[in-house]
């Protein structure tokens, strides 16, 4: 009886030991089974090589000058005109400064590269750019015959209607964020005029000058932010400068006797201008 038992207690014991021996396995397989699987692999960066349109609007501020140079060698020689011969060059050697906000817009196209972060290209853009610049000024100077007096009118203008640019740009990239600088050739069609006339309140008109001028080519420099909101999708807020340099125009023009027979006017114009704008572009991959 005794080893029978000793035969059942020991087949319990292997049992035991068995079921114990499976329990510990089968939580280790468990544990092993529970083990999450790899995250997925991130989004691919955005690329911003390619070609790309797109359209732009926003606002022009445009700043000419007209520095004018009058020349009168004769006024001084004329007994009735000597006195206010001064005063008569003065005035209409007077620089004069003209402002100009207008609405402009157009579209662009251009090709990125990237290499790393860094993105660069080339952009060229054709905008409506209306500045209409000008201004007017008179004198009264007293001649020296008491109750007549000299004067002289000066009125002048500057204006464009369209602008093209061709710029490359450089910037860097923050995935789908691009900070960049751009700069290159701005061409438009600039007008300048400037017209002088003196006259008298006996005489009337004695001399009239108008000098006009033309100017297609200057430069730019600025910069901005893009960001592309898809992948195919992207809009950016942009600065330029635009400077179109200086242009000369000379005019002659008076009354034989009357001091301004050899009178002449040399005026150099001047035009700068800063455009804020906003582009929507369409990205081809």
């Amino acid at each position: 009886m005794l080893a029978k038992a000793a035969s059942i207690s020991g087949s319990f014991g292997v049992a035991f030991i068995l079921f114990a021996s499976g329990s510990g396995f089968a939580a280790d397989l468990a544990r092993k089974m529970s083990v999450k699987a790899p995250p997925p692999p991130p989004a691919p960066v955005y690329s911003w090589t390619g070609w790309y349109v797109g359209l732009n609007a926003g606002a022009a501020i445009g700043h000419a000058t007209q520095d004018p140079t009058f020349s009168a060698p004769l006024c001084t020689g004329a007994s009735s005109t000597a006195n206010i011969c001064p005063q008569l060059i003065a005035f209409l050697s007077t620089e004069q400064g003209m402002n100009s906000t207008v609405f402009t817009g157009g579209g662009q196209f251009g090709h990125n590269w990237q290499w790393g972060g860094l993105v660069y290209g080339f952009e060229a853009d054709v905008e409506y750019m209306p500045l209409r610049g000008s201004f007017a000024v008179q004198s009264s100077i007293p001649a020296p015959v008491a109750g007549r007096f000299n004067t002289p009118f000066s009125s002048g203008s500057v204006t464009t209607d369209w602008l093209v640019t061709i710029r490359p740009r450089v910037g860097w990239t923050f995935d789908r964020f691009l900070v960049y600088g751009t700069g290159g050739l701005a061409v438009t069609h600039q007008h300048n005029s400037l017209t002088d006339i003196d006259s008298t309140t006996v005489g009337g008109v004695i001399g009239t000058f108008n000098a006009t001028s033309s100017q297609t080519v200057g430069w730019t420099a600025g910069g901005g932010i893009e960001y592309a909101f898809s992948n195919s999708w992207s809009v950016k807020a942009e600065y330029l400068y635009l400077d179109f340099g200086n242009v000369t125009a000379s005019a002659g023009g008076g009354v034989s006797g009357l001091g301004l027979d050899s009178a002449s006017v040399s005026v150099t114009s001047h035009l700068t201008a800063n455009i804020v704008r906003a582009g929507l572009n369409y990205q081809f991959h």
